[in-house]
C-alpha cells in the first residue's frame, strides 16, 4: 500500500504505508516538531498523548487506521482514523514535519485515510482543529469538510473548530 504524490518538481518519492511499531519514536518526533512549529504550545500530557504512545492499540486494534508518509523511505508525516461508531471515524494526528509542509504531503495522506475509511464501510469522517491552525482549516475545507460547530478551547485562549465530511 504505497503511492506517490505525482508532483513534477519533486525528485524524492513520497509513499504512504501503514504504521509499524518500529515507527513509534519517529511518529512522536513528528508530532512534537509539528506542534512546536505551529502557533500552539507543545505540552506533553499523558492524558492527551496516550494514543500516540499506543498507536496499535488505539487505532489498528480498534478497526481504525494509522498511516505514515515517507519521503525516500524516511517517515515525515502521520495521520490516523479512529472509529466513533459503525458509521463514522474521527481523523486524528494529521502531522507533517515543518520543513516538508505545504508540499501536498498532508493532503495526500488525508486522501488515503479517506479512502481507507470508505473501504471499511464508514460513511462519515469527523475531526476537530484549533482556530489558530489556519492552514489545516484550508486543507480540510478544500477537501470538502464542512464546519459543524465551534467551542471555547478547554486549555488555551481560542476555539476548537469541528468539521464533518460524508464519504
Amino acid at each position: 500500500m504505497s503511492s506517490t504524490t505525482g508532483r513534477e518538481n519533486q525528485t524524492e518519492a513520497f509513499t504512504i504505508r501503514r504504521y509499524d511499531p518500529s515507527d513509534a519514536n519517529r511518529v512522536w518526533d513528528i508530532h512534537k516538531r509539528a506542534i512546536q512549529a505551529s502557533p500552539l504550545e507543545f505540552v506533553s500530557n499523558p492524558q492527551f498523548d496516550e494514543d500516540l504512545r499506543n498507536v496499535t492499540e488505539f487505532y489498528l486494534d480498534t478497526g481504525g487506521e494509522f498511516l505514515v508518509g515517507c519521503l525516500d523511505g524516511r517517515v515525515i508525516a502521520t495521520g490516523g482514523i479512529e472509529p466513533i461508531d459503525s458509521r463514522a471515524v474521527e481523523l486524528q494526528r494529521l502531522r507533517v514535519l515543518p520543513e516538508h509542509q505545504q508540499n501536498g504531503y498532508g493532503t495526500s495522506l488525508l486522501h488515503r485515510l479517506e479512502q481507507s475509511a470508505s473501504a471499511q464501510g464508514f460513511e462519515r469522517i469527523q475531526l476537530h482543529t484549533d482556530d489558530v491552525l489556519t492552514v489545516a482549516q484550508q486543507i480540510y475545507e478544500s477537501r470538502g469538510y464542512e464546519e459543524t460547530k465551534r467551542e471555547p478551547h478547554p486549555t488555551i485562549d481560542g476555539q476548537v473548530i469541528y468539521y464533518r465530511k460524508s464519504i
